[in-house]
């Protein structure tokens, strides 16, 4: 599966980009889907959009941030002195994308695309959307962490916990006014008595034990790929380019196949792989829902 023309950069759907990403679809004989932020923003989830951030965290909205990543970069170091405000905030955060968000339209789209392919996923996002609906779980490899889980924040352990209890706890004994949390509903590891935080891939000391099987998974699936495997790439920025970016690129670059990445800000490709790929300007979802259309 070759794409023997010179690299176009699609600033709309014109009915040509259509045929190019269906006809590749239809031609592959393995999926390889690459999941990035932009993916959950183009379906809705978007952590720089003041609109979302002002209708789902109204609280934080009024109090002085004006976006998600704002309240998140706000409030990022837990400690012994920050923890009653850091989960203030995080236990809305948590509740909102994890426990009441469903799957997001976009994820729907893209598996009605793939979902009869031979495919896998890779995600650098935590909030967990390719589980919520038909996407197999032992095809999605979810490097980052995940919202619903908690660890000890040292990593005296490799156990996780499931945190709606503790989500609960502390709701319930919020201060409306502080955004505090009461210091005895702050998690504890049950083993050091330190700090339980957020599963989330932050520094080294990240759980990751438990997604193993996935990551050994991803790397046999993409050591079958061929030249008709194709690498939908899908809302990967620069955060973290050398986990899906960089990778997509080098393995279509050196053992064929074709790349179609999909971002509304850094569609650039390496001088190399350009002969190989689409690289398309243009929101996600309406791309995946004009390609599903036709």
């Amino acid at each position: 599966m070759s794409i023997k023309n010179k690299e176009r950069n699609y600033s709309c759907l014109d009915q040509d980009l259509i045929d190019r990403i269906r006809a590749l679809l239809d031609a592959a004989d393995q999926v390889v889907v690459g999941g990035g932020a932009g993916l959950s923003a183009a379906g809705g989830l978007d952590y720089g959009d003041p609109s979302f951030f002002k209708d789902h965290y109204p609280a934080f909205y009024q109090h002085k941030y004006r976006t998600l990543n704002d309240a998140i970069a706000g409030h990022w170091h837990l400690t012994e002195k920050t923890k009653k405000t850091y989960w203030g905030f995080w236990i809305h955060h948590i509740q909102t994308v994890y426990y009441q968000m469903k799957q997001l339209g976009v994820y729907k789209d893209l598996f009605d695309l793939i979902g009869d392919k031979a495919y896998f996923v890779i995600t650098t996002n935590a909030d967990q959307q390719f589980y919520k609906g038909l996407f197999d779980p032992k095809r999605v490899y979810s490097m980052q962490g995940a919202y619903n889980m908690f660890q000890c924040q040292t990593k005296c352990h490799l156990d996780l916990y499931d945190n709606q209890a503790y989500i609960e706890a502390m709701f319930e004994s919020l201060n409306p006014q502080t955004f505090e949390v009461a210091e005895e509903a702050v998690p504890r590891c049950p083993r050091c008595g330190g700090l339980l935080s957020p599963n989330l891939r932050i520094d080294h000391y990240h759980v990751s034990d438990h997604t193993e099987g996935q990551r050994e998974a991803y790397i046999d699936f993409i050591n079958q790929s061929t030249s008709r495997t194709l690498f939908l790439e899908l809302g990967v920025g620069y955060n973290t380019p050398i986990l899906i970016r960089y990778p997509f690129e080098e393995i279509v670059n050196y053992f064929g196949g074709a790349l179609v990445r999909i971002n509304l800000d850094y569609i650039q490709a390496t001088k190399g792989v350009t002969d190989q790929s689409v690289l398309v300007k243009e929101d996600i979802r309406q791309v995946l829902k004009a390609v599903k259309q036709e």
